[in-house]
């Protein structure tokens, strides 16, 4: 079985790789390698929204979260990042079509100013915690068929997708991720049958079977036994619902659309059809509690595969888990790249060197940078949060600057100034403090810090228009 998937696996990633070549030949400019100039169609829009977010972090790490944690963690996984996409697709996908921008830190740079696109373009180091998740959840894949460990397996699967993304940028991406999300999608609801089958005869009765055999604390939605817990609960709500809302990946993938009511209807459907298929996880989560042994750890969903399927289907299970994993992490590494290489260092050089090239070599300074936070021993939840909470400002300064017509400039740049001050004083006093137990942000940091960022813009700018008055 080894030596098949070894074989599968050579085969998947040249056959990516030959896409990316084939996608390769329509980049011509720096417009067609960060968003496909502008011509995706409806279905690889909306693919490629999906496959972006249904990856490791939904199909790996949620199972194993849940599985430890229970259901009360589907507010961030399926539900808030469900609902994240649609609020995208109504609110924000149109009007930001409209710009005809590249990256969000062009957004903010046109209606706040340099500073502000300089603000936001440091709020795209979120992704190198995001990206540790994926390649977290590809390794531990890697530790249950081939025993490999998992910081061997952090490094080998960075440098295989480094060299996978630096080919072909967005058309890539959106060609391969219509390819991915399919055989990911077959092989997730094959092998919730398969579970559910182990509780009853069909689909049905398997779950309710599931739910009367399991623990009753597996099954509370709103955790109230604390207040911490419920604060952390609250914190994954907003994290869910606003966070995603306003970063680089999606926002990339909507200016990427062949109009404003492509990105809308794209975003909305993949939104939906994540929250249904993203519901498959956390029964397998739920299952594995019952039917695997406790020192598995991580990598719950392989571990059920390996359990349940014949070895042919075992093969073909782990190809599509890792083909969720590149379509998810090409992307991680492709949008703040994108973003650092047309903001921060391109406007330095001035044109000396092309955009494509500064784009590709952020790529693999990113992914350098991800796996070694990947090998360092966060737990994958937690880099989750810590990652997710610093796009929360983003979302405050980018409905501000799709809606608020004589939006001031020092709103913006205060609120997403502040916002990046708070995270960093929180994640910096965590490591002063040595506490390696615990979550890396406090429960609540996530609500508190969107609510301030509110604040801060509403504040700011009503002081400023009651100055302008007085003069």
């Amino acid at each position: 079985m080894q030596l098949a998937l070894g074989i599968g696996l050579i085969v998947f990633f040249s056959l990516m790789v030959g896409i990316s070549l084939l996608a390769s030949k329509r980049i011509h400019t720096g417009e067609d390698y960060i968003v496909a100039g502008r011509g995706l169609s409806p279905l690889m829009t909306t693919a490629t929204i999906m496959a972006t977010w249904y990856a490791a972090e939904t199909i790996l790490v949620t199972a194993d979260w849940v599985r430890t944690d229970g259901i009360n963690v589907m507010v961030l996984e399926p539900i808030g990042i469900g609902i994240c996409l649609m609020i995208a697709g109504w609110f924000f996908a149109r009007r930001l079509w409209d710009t005809k921008m590249m990256t969000l830190a062009d957004v903010f740079g046109q209606r706040f100013g340099p500073v502000a696109e300089k603000l936001q373009a440091f709020t795209s180091i979120s992704y190198i915690g995001w990206v540790a998740v994926q390649l977290i959840g590809l390794a531990g894949v890697f530790n249950v068929f081939f025993d490999l460990p998992v910081s061997t397996g952090i490094l080998l699967i960075t440098f295989v997708l480094t060299l996978y993304t630096l080919i072909g940028g967005m058309w890539s991406v959106a060609m391969t991720d219509i390819v991915q999300l399919g055989l990911l999608l077959i092989g997730i609801v094959l092998l919730t049958l398969r579970v559910l089958a182990e509780f009853g005869g069909d689909a049905l009765s398997g779950v309710e079977q599931l739910f009367d055999q399991l623990d009753a604390e597996l099954l509370v939605f709103v955790p109230a036994e604390s207040s911490e817990s419920l604060q952390t609960w609250v914190g994954l709500i907003v994290i869910g619902v606003f966070a995603n809302a306003a970063t680089q990946d999606l926002a990339q993938r909507m200016l990427s659309a062949r109009s404003g009511r492509v990105a809308e209807k794209s975003a909305v459907i993949a939104g939906m059809l994540y929250i249904v298929f993203g519901a498959l996880p956390v029964l397998l989560g739920l299952s594995g509690s019952l039917l695997l042994d406790d020192s598995i750890a991580i990598g719950v969903i392989p571990a059920l595969a390996e359990l349940l399927f014949s070895p042919t289907l075992s093969v073909i299970f782990a190809l599509t888990l890792t083909a969720a994993v590149t379509s998810s992490v090409d992307s991680g590494l492709l949008a703040p790249a994108s973003v650092i290489a047309r903001n921060v260092v391109g406007p330095i050089l001035k044109d000396r060197v092309s955009l494509i090239t500064l784009t590709r070599i952020s790529v693999v300074a990113i992914a350098i940078v991800s796996a070694s936070l990947a090998m360092s021993g966060t737990r994958a939840s937690e880099l989750i949060q810590a990652s997710y909470s610093l796009t929360l400002p983003s979302f405050v300064v980018l409905f501000a600057a799709l809606y608020h017509k004589d939006a001031r400039k020092l709103p913006g740049v205060l609120t997403i100034g502040t916002g990046i001050a708070l995270w960093l004083y929180e994640i910096i006093g965590k490591i002063l403090s040595d506490d390696t137990g615990g979550d890396v942000l406090s429960p609540g940091f996530p609500a508190i810090l969107f609510v301030l960022c509110i604040v801060v813009y509403v504040v700011t700018d009503r002081i400023i228009r009651l100055f302008e008055r007085g003069k």
